[in-house]
């Protein structure tokens, strides 16, 4: 007979040391994919066909019940396949990425000027609203609802997770907040 473990409360398994802190690059092989299933609460309606080139901040796809979220393009490049599971289910956009890599222009914003109003439409324009989720089931959120409380996690709860120092070493200067006069 199988000896049967069971948990309770989780289980800490403790291991000596911890991984090495050594950063290194990786070759991309140029194809990339954005997959639906990756956002709770998303139903993607695809707005782009194979074929298509498509520069990185362009619309792949859009949520159906709020077709103003729209999931951007990762890399410029061209629409290699949609591809599609049971009842044509998107199951992702797959795109070729191009040897030099072209953005959509968004412009810069001052945040101290703008508006909530603007802030939604500039997180809806660049493709970028889609990341946010709803408390307490991790839902895609509704852009015209005015949220109560809005929470920002700096916590790193993962078990694997890196440590932050050593992920923003050397830009610094990239996570400084400008100076208000």
């Amino acid at each position: 007979m199988a000896n049967v473990i069971k948990l309770r409360k989780g289980l800490d398994i403790t291991l000596e040391g911890k991984a090495e802190e050594k950063k290194i690059q990786l070759k991309s092989n140029g194809k990339f994919a954005l997959v639906p299933d990756d956002f709770e609460g998303v139903t993607p309606k695809v707005v782009v066909k194979e074929g298509d080139k498509v520069k990185a901040g362009d619309a792949l796809f859009v949520n159906k019940q709020y077709p103003e979220i729209k999931f951007a393009s990762p890399v410029s490049g061209t629409v290699r396949e949609v591809v599609r599971g049971e009842r044509r289910k998107v199951l992702c956009v797959r795109v070729d990425a191009d040897e030099k890599q072209e953005f959509v222009d968004f412009g810069k914003k001052d945040v101290g000027t703008l508006t909530g109003e603007q802030v939604i439409n500039a997180l809806l324009e660049a493709g970028i609203f889609g990341y946010i989720n709803q408390l307490p089931y991790a839902v895609s959120t509704n852009p015209s609802v005015q949220p109560k409380a809005i929470f920002v996690s700096a916590l790193r709860d993962k078990p694997l997770a890196c440590n932050f120092e050593y992920e923003v070493a050397g830009q610094e200067q990239d996570f400084q907040r400008p100076t208000l006069e």
